[in-house]
């Protein structure tokens, strides 16, 4: 039996999002990544949640590695210590500023009751950051990314 490219596109894709979404990413072989961006033509994939726990130096490495991959930080757990921006996520959004963007992933309704309080987290450790950096992965990597000709 023969594959089409768009039944591997959908098949990689597929299997991304598992990994992706259980954050198993960061231990999952390099190659599934590399075969998915492979076959997978959009120029700037997403890493759902940006892989939950994957330590900050491995999301370095894929930034580095994939040039079109956007982390999105929702449910993204470890970006603060105490309140306080983490120096490692700190120095990562200094030089990727441009491949985060942020989302709420209200996937169940008490990710709804709690929004105001993500929000406020956010906006917490956003200020933290220098105002270009906070600017862009607050909104304006988004709306780049989703810009449309009117």
């Amino acid at each position: 039996m023969k594959l089409s490219g768009q039944m591997i596109r959908a098949a990689g894709a597929a299997i991304l999002s598992m990994l992706v979404a259980t954050g198993a990413l960061a231990q999952a072989p390099i190659r599934i990544f590399d075969s998915h961006l492979h076959y997978n033509q959009e120029p700037n994939p997403f890493y759902e949640h940006t892989g939950f726990s994957t330590p900050p130096g491995r999301v370095r490495e894929l930034l580095d590695q994939y040039p079109g991959l956007m982390g999105e930080l929702s449910y993204r757990g470890g970006i603060t210590e105490a309140g306080k921006l983490s120096s490692n996520w700190r120095a990562l959004f200094a030089s990727h500023s441009p491949r985060f963007l942020l989302g709420s992933d209200t996937w169940i309704n008490e990710r709804w009751f709690g929004y105001d309080t993500i929000m406020k987290e956010y906006r917490g450790w956003l200020a933290q950051l220098p105002a270009d950096e906070a600017e862009r992965i607050a909104h304006g990597n988004a709306e780049k990314l989703f810009a449309r000709a009117d």
